[in-house]
């Protein structure tokens, strides 16, 4: 059975578009032609289309498509269909506009508009309007299913027709009203909740045959429900599962392709048998013996506080990476005086001095200009009062790890702290100098 697409394109449209876009796309595309739906907002495209595998555009409120410029001015024969969707009594119980062609600022001024309304429960109303006249599309029983809207104005003798799913609905003598202009585009927004896709445009008018090849594509099932739900018969009864083997011819052709791939299998599988010979007699208690006296000649056991951590050499020696680390701030912003961090017992990898303000007398001597023959600062490393390291710092930053007299961190979590008790880290700048300074902690 054809699809919806097929049956439309079959038609030939001037402009169609589809709307079965990308998710968080700001463009519709019009498939037929140039004339594609531009919008500000992108938080429609994508839900569930009305056939399977499809997408389409839920509409509301704050979401308007608008095209560019028609270049059709004055009134002329044309028809439009829609396929729309619109959640049980979800529309307003007033009239209220959905889509048009005309002026999207001023909507009602020409051109002809499309309204929705619900003022029961299952019942929906569309209207067609102009600057003067008005025609009707009503369905009842919608239950949130998709419905095909399609609207002709024959310009002589002046006509509205509309169809509800192919079937008329409505035909109405029309007044023209105030023609639409060259610049005037397409407009399609809803201040209630509906879902469009299949939106078309033709120069001239469908018959209801035309409209009805469309309709006839449209399948039955409820919004937002599988479609390959099984097969139930209303009242009992049996399903003929019998299968039917209509690729058969496609399925032979194909061995061509395929039995080279399980010759390859098969030779592989061969040459596994063929590796494995010698060892028959190799059993997996046997083997799990030798992969325990690999572990427990490779593994190292650590005493830490009250209890002790078995370990692999190579994971006590791998080192956790510099970026595993979580920057910490030290000095709590910018300090131009001496800082003294007591960082007992805790976890610090790492620590980077910067540099951000220091007298204009600075003199930067290498090449570089990066590094400056005085002390910027001195920092100092302290363990109960003793001085266990001293750095001189003559560039813009400074970087320490590890810090001296710490443990290294390793890919294994011990339960114990990285820095000893009574450890310091002082900051002694030069006068006219500020800085900051940022830890590494492990996270």
């Amino acid at each position: 059975m054809p699809s919806l697409h097929d049956a439309i394109v079959a038609l030939n449209p001037t402009y169609y578009w589809p709307f079965n876009d990308t998710a968080g796309s700001t463009t519709v595309a019009d498939v037929m032609g140039v004339h594609n739906l531009t919008s500000l907002v992108s938080d429609g495209l994508g839900v569930v289309g009305p056939e399977l595998n499809t997408t389409a555009n839920q509409l509301f409120s704050d979401q308007i498509w608008t095209g560019p410029q028609w270049g059709v001015g004055g009134w002329a024969s044309w028809s439009m269909l829609a396929l729309v969707n619109s959640p049980q009594a979800g529309a307003l119980a007033t009239l209220t506009d959905f889509m048009g062609i005309g002026d999207p600022a001023n909507r009602h001024t020409r051109g002809v508009w499309l309204q929705q309304s619900s003022g029961a429960v299952n019942t929906l109303l569309y209207t067609l309007r102009g600057t003067v006249n008005s025609t009707n599309i009503a369905f009842n029983n919608v239950i949130a299913n998709w419905r095909l809207l399609a609207w002709t104005f024959q310009l002589s003798p002046a006509l509205w027709t509309s169809y509800a799913d192919g079937v008329s609905s409505s035909t109405n003598a029309a007044t023209a009203g105030v023609a639409p202009v060259a610049t005037d585009s397409l407009w399609i927004q809803s201040a209630a909740p509906i879902v469009v896709s299949h939106v078309a445009w033709f120069p001239r008018v469908l018959s209801q045959t035309e409209v009805q090849t469309v309709s006839n594509q449209k399948v039955a099932w409820p919004y937002q429900q599988p479609i390959n739900l099984p097969y139930t018969i209303g009242g009992g009864g049996t399903v003929d599962l019998t299968p039917v083997l209509d690729q058969t011819t496609q399925i032979l052709d194909n061995q061509s392709t395929i039995d080279p791939v399980v010759q390859a299998i098969k030779q592989d599988t061969t040459n596994v048998l063929g590796h494995w010979t010698g060892y028959e007699t190799v059993t997996l208690p046997s083997l799990n013996d030798v992969l325990s006296n690999i572990t427990a000649g490779i593994t190292a056991t650590i005493g830490a506080g009250s209890s002790a951590i078995a370990q692999t050499i190579g994971q006590l020696f791998s080192w956790k990476p510099w970026d595993w680390f979580a920057p910490r701030d030290l000095s709590g912003g910018e300090v131009c005086e001496q800082l003294d961090v007591d960082v007992s017992l805790e976890a610090y990898y790492g620590i980077t001095l910067r540099i951000t303000q220091y007298p204009e007398s600075t003199i930067f001597r290498t090449p570089d200009q990066a590094w400056s023959y005085n002390d910027l600062a001195v920092i100092t490393f302290r363990r109960s009062g003793d001085i266990i390291a001293r750095h001189g710092v003559h560039t813009l930053s400074h970087s320490v790890a590890p810090l001296p007299q710490s443990l290294a961190p390793t890919n294994v979590d011990l339960p114990v702290s990285i820095q000893p008790g009574d450890y310091h880290i002082i900051v002694d700048p030069e006068p006219g100098v500020c800085f900051t300074l940022t830890g590494y902690v492990l996270p």
